[in-house]
């Protein structure tokens, strides 16, 4: 699905909470509630020219930060895809174990697609 079919998807299931992007990334407030989380989140990731753009302005929005860039980071990576160099960084901080994990994970999703 290209970004256009996920933004109308979106804006389609959303539209008694967003009107237009300006308005749901100028956040008023610390709200937690998915709906006042999920659209700033996803508009920041659909708005954004790559992954880290998403990031850094679901960051900015300010309130629940961690969940925001969370769930903007998860639809950007879908999106725009994600920088080896990032990935790599973030791996790197990763334990011994955690790595392994995800390493077994990896070689499940290649295998289930065939690759």
């Amino acid at each position: 699905m290209d970004r256009r079919t996920i933004s109308c998807c979106f804006t389609l299931t959303a539209v008694s909470l967003m009107t237009r992007s300006a308005r749901v990334l100028a956040r008023d407030g610390f709200d937690i509630s998915a709906a006042g989380t999920a659209p700033p989140a996803i508009t920041a990731a659909l708005e954004a020219e790559d992954w880290e753009g998403a990031v850094r302005t679901a960051i900015c929005l300010g309130g629940d930060t961690d969940t925001l860039a969370c769930i903007a980071g998860a639809v950007a990576e879908a999106v725009h895809g994600l920088r080896r160099e990032i990935a790599d960084a973030a791996r790197a901080y990763l334990t011994d174990d955690l790595r392994m994990i995800l390493e077994r994970f990896e070689l499940a999703v290649r295998i289930s697609h065939g690759a």
